[in-house]
């Protein structure tokens, strides 16, 4: 039996799986986690609509792309493993590709934070030393490496694994990371910076968001969540994790007087408030279903609209929506030509070698029209 039929025997179909998304009157524009493809997603019907791959990658690439950001009518694709920027116009469907500079192609992976501000692209590196700007107006990129030499001072400092998740408060972004104990705090007007140091057994810092424009809440590793005092500089233990799995949680989401606790390596969604602790139950369709590339845990990035908590198809095999109000989970899989046939679409691709291998210029056209004819 091959791997791929193992797959599809134990898994099924591979369903449409993202990381993050753009929100855009209704839909969700996304890039694919595990293979090469763009798509529009209807946010109440989970429809799909498949409008093409990236040019300058195999088909089957995975991981191309970490975040997408709206700006006007444009999205922009963040790269992770691409070497490019991509724009692409929701209006028309073109795109336009930005290569990355040349100083960035050392590393693999490059990307895991980004944020628009007053018309450029703040992206804040996985692996390198270089805070890549990129002017909207101008379409120029610029590096910003002189935060590195503060950074790299501290020997528990100087880890690879660079910045996780952002949280911007006006020109001020606080960065959490995987390298240590610490936030970074980045001005976006004059890229001055500092960090911010946590409790030593925190280990490392995996979500950060605003509580209010002094006021930052704190998601750790081992699964504490604590509050930090932008003028102040106090530090407050507000929730402690008693279980015993390692990087439990993904994600801190406030919503009122509560916080909600999404999953990195722990089975349940969490719900606390003042009183006590909810565990919320998914979906009896939902699981996981997935092709293991590498990611680090069930959740990656969530969408919040009104009451609702939208968490992404990451590893699972729907798109989960939380009425925080309610306590209450409900799902809509993602259908349509989302879903590939692996081991027809590699048969397809051990038997045209010379299409997978110039799928970049032709856009995987000829491949794609096969894999919808069996899909529908």
């Amino acid at each position: 039996m091959s791997h791929i039929t193992y797959i599809e025997e134990k898994n099924g179909r591979m369903p449409l799986h993202f990381l993050d998304a753009a929100y855009i009157n209704g839909y969700f524009w996304v890039s694919a986690l595990e293979w090469n493809g763009y798509y529009k997603v209807n946010l109440e019907t989970g429809k799909a609509e498949f409008l093409g791959t990236f040019e300058n990658a195999d088909l089957m690439a995975d991981k191309l792309f970490h975040q997408v950001l709206a700006y006007k009518e444009f999205v922009f694709f963040i790269p992770w493993f691409s070497n490019y920027l991509v724009k692409l116009n929701i209006q028309n469907l073109e795109t336009i590709y930005y290569k990355l500079p040349d100083s960035m192609f050392v590393e693999m992976a490059k990307f895991r934070v980004a944020a628009i501000y007053e018309k450029k692209i703040f992206m804040f590196p996985h692996l390198s030393d270089n805070i890549c700007i990129f002017d909207i107006e101008k379409e120029a990129f610029s590096c910003d490496k002189e935060w590195s030499k503060e950074f790299l001072k501290s020997e528990s400092f100087n880890v690879k694994d660079r910045f996780v998740r952002g949280c911007r408060i006006n020109e001020q972004i606080y960065l959490a990371n995987f390298s240590g104990n610490f936030i970074m705090k980045y001005n976006l007007n004059n890229y001055q910076y500092e960090t911010i140091i946590f409790p030593e057994d925190e280990k490392k810092i995996v979500d950060i968001v605003a509580f209010s424009d002094d006021k930052l809440i704190i998601l750790t590793w081992t699964g504490n969540v604590r509050s930090y005092d932008i003028r102040t500089g106090s530090i407050n233990l507000i929730y402690k994790y008693r279980g015993k799995v390692e990087f439990p949680y993904r994600h801190v989401v406030l919503y009122q007087d509560r916080i909600l606790l999404i999953p990195a390596f722990e089975k349940n969604i969490v719900s606390v408030d003042k009183e006590k602790e909810n565990i919320l139950s998914y979906p009896d369709e939902w699981e996981m279903q997935y092709i293991n590339v590498g990611i680090e845990s069930i959740f990656n990035r969530y969408y919040k609209k009104g009451n609702r908590i939208i968490l992404y198809p990451c590893l699972g095999n729907m798109i989960l929506k939380i009425d925080v109000s309610k306590n209450m989970i409900t799902g809509v899989k993602v259908v349509g030509g989302n879903n590939i046939n692996l081991h027809s679409l590699f048969n397809l691709v051990d038997n045209e070698n010379s299409i997978y291998r110039n799928s970049s210029n032709i856009k995987g056209t000829r491949i794609w029209n096969e894999v919808s004819k069996i899909e529908n």
